[in-house]
């Protein structure tokens, strides 16, 4: 790479980072996490776009737009209200212990995406969500065909029944139901910037899908890290949807945790 070449790489880094900082957060990242940002949206979108058959271009606007995508996508995964986690680390006194099915710590997902690219890339949807009105109607278009793709492709096989897919078509048909769906990843531009983490205190126990197309497994044990109290149960052979693919363990697990053991006097 020559000198002007390095230095267009740059200052596509620095511009697309303080952009995407602005649509997520209001604000940069600073000049150095601006660049950081910035560069690794670059290799996300040049990673990611090509495979989805997605070409903008080669001129330097272009190369922005789609470092810029690929740095909210980044920015995006400093997480969102995952609520069990949240709630026992703000108000622990009103939680005696919880459970948690494939759903990462929310403090953590900036750090991991940052050491696990893998992530970031699973997560390009984000993103795409922040838009206005498109996403709707995208999801909706014929009989809701892209939210039933995602559910087979993303569980193992027969796990969604021709039944299940009617009830979902129903709900997912309500009015104003796939904007709320949406508004959760829209939320997360929204949120304040969060104080470091409070270590959760009460009992954690974590059941995490192996084969989760969303979310990497090591992301189990960052949570965890963050917790005194906490074990960890991997199905190697479920999915995100473990609870509808091994309904018999995941409720068992769930059921002896959960409730209070029995008294020695009963």
């Amino acid at each position: 790479m020559g000198t002007e070449s390095l230095i267009v790489f740059l200052i596509v880094g620095v511009v697309a980072g303080f952009l995407a900082g602005q649509l997520v957060r209001g604000s940069g990242f600073g000049l150095i996490g601006d660049l950081v940002v910035g560069v690794i949206g670059a290799y996300i979108a040049g990673w990611l776009f090509p495979r989805l058959g997605i070409s903008l271009g080669s001129e330097i606007i272009t190369e922005i737009v789609d470092a810029v995508i690929g740095a909210v996508i980044l920015a995006l995964l400093v997480g969102g209200g995952v609520v069990a986690w949240h709630l026992a680390a703000r108000n622990p006194e009103r939680v005696t212990r919880a459970a948690i099915l494939n759903a990462p710590h929310p403090a953590t997902l900036r750090r991991y995406a940052r050491a696990h690219p893998t992530q970031a890339l699973k997560s390009w949807y984000v993103a795409f969500f922040q838009l206005p009105s498109l996403p709707e109607r995208a999801l909706g278009a014929s009989g809701f065909w892209v939210l039933r793709r995602v559910l087979r492709r993303s569980s193992r096989p027969g796990t969604f029944t021709g039944d299940d897919f009617r009830h979902y078509r129903d709900a997912w048909a309500q009015p104003g139901a796939l904007t709320a769906m949406l508004n959760w990843y829209r939320a997360l531009r929204l949120r304040p910037a969060a104080p470091a983490p409070a270590r959760i205190r009460v009992p954690i126990r974590v059941i995490w899908g192996d084969r989760d197309a969303f979310l990497d497994r090591g992301l189990a044990e960052a949570g965890a890290a963050l917790c005194d109290n906490a074990e960890i149960i991997h199905l190697p052979d479920a999915t995100h949807w473990l609870q509808h693919e091994e309904p018999g363990k995941v409720n068992r697990l769930l059921v002896e945790f959960l409730l209070p053991p029995a008294s020695s006097g009963s």
